[in-house]
């Protein structure tokens, strides 16, 4: 039986993360590896995260369905996607814990189960559109999401010349910031030097689906659930 949580990366995988760093497309608000692709896709989220080719979301799609979350993740306008690298960073944290206590316990699924609220998925869904061009340079803009956590949206101009040298315009990041600094009155802006704010940048962005979502795939060094 597969260990849903043990990602193989395949050698071309590895070159095409390589170049998704180094790159972004300069039309259709879509970055990822290559260069300029179609952003939209005629499958639902759901269905576009269940057969990628690559199989870096096996882990995150059999979650979703264990927690019953498969139409609220194709009714969700905007999904912050963790990758099976992310939830296999958390399995490794959680495993090393566990083990300082008892050398012969382990972290399982189950375990992960056990541990988790709805709410611990729901925090990557958002109930509104988030597009990397709708946001203005170095400003965090707070919006609701679908679980109870308070999150916003930062979008910043990269400065890495690696970025730059494949693209004549100006490259923009999106991060996924989580608010731990307070708690912010509604249509309030929020200032993106707060040190108790965790962002976290997306490896891909603007991928458009046929159930109306908008799908954004954090860094593979994003910790699931982890902020």
């Amino acid at each position: 039986m597969k260990k849903l949580y043990n990602v193989t990366l395949y050698p071309a995988l590895m070159i095409a993360l390589t170049a998704l760093l180094l790159c972004s497309a300069c039309k259709k608000d879509y970055l990822d590896d290559g260069g300029i692709h179609d952003a939209k896709t005629p499958l639902t989220t759901f269905d576009y995260l269940q057969q990628h080719k690559y199989h870096m979301f096996d882990t995150l799609t059999t979650i979703i369905l264990h927690y019953n979350l498969k139409d609220e993740v194709n009714n969700a306008k905007t999904f912050f996607a963790p990758s099976d690298f992310s939830i296999n960073r958390y399995m490794k944290f959680q495993n090393a814990r566990v083990k300082m206590k008892d050398e012969q316990a382990s972290f399982t699924m189950d375990s992960l189960y056990a541990r988790l609220t709805v709410d611990s998925i729901k925090q990557y869904l958002f109930a509104n559109q988030i597009r990397t061009s709708d946001f203005t340079d170095f400003v965090v803009h707070p919006t609701a999401n679908l679980g109870s956590t308070t999150s916003g949206i930062q979008r910043l101009q990269s400065t890495d010349g690696a970025h730059n040298q494949w693209s004549g315009q100006p490259v923009y990041l999106l991060y996924y910031v989580k608010i731990r600094g307070r708690q912010d009155v509604p249509g309030e802006t929020v200032t993106p030097d707060n040190p108790l704010d965790i962002a976290v940048v997306c490896q891909t962005t603007g991928i458009e689906t046929s159930s109306g979502g908008i799908l954004h795939v954090l860094a593979n060094t994003h910790t699931f659930v982890t902020f």
